[in-house]
């Protein structure tokens, strides 16, 4: 098994981690990749590969910043997961395809 700081090295170079959670989570796991090193094609193999939401994890400034409220909740959600609201470029179109996709992250 790869040690952290390979890992952690692995990351920052652009290659996707995959991070699992704990039995007392959600029990998944979550590929990541840096948001400096993402690609239209990293976020083609993520949608076609990883299924699921397609996420960013922002600060809290950076949220307060933006103005991205966050989604409503019906107090349900046993791990209280912070989602904002979907939000996509202002140069997008529909913001689905995985170039669209790029822009918005860029636009972070």
């Amino acid at each position: 098994m790869p040690e952290i700081s390979h890992l952690i090295q692995l990351f920052s170079q652009g290659f996707g981690v995959v991070v699992f959670d704990g039995k007392s989570r959600e029990n998944e796991a979550d590929l990541i990749f840096s948001i400096e090193k993402i690609t239209p094609e990293k976020i083609t193999f993520m949608i076609n590969e990883a299924k699921g939401l397609l996420c960013a994890a922002l600060s809290e400034k950076l949220l307060k910043e933006k103005g991205f409220p966050l989604m409503p909740s019906l107090r349900n959600d046993v791990h209280a997961t912070a989602f904002t609201l979907s939000v996509d470029s202002s140069s997008c179109k529909t913001g689905i395809s995985p170039d669209e996709r790029y822009l918005t992250c860029l636009d972070l």
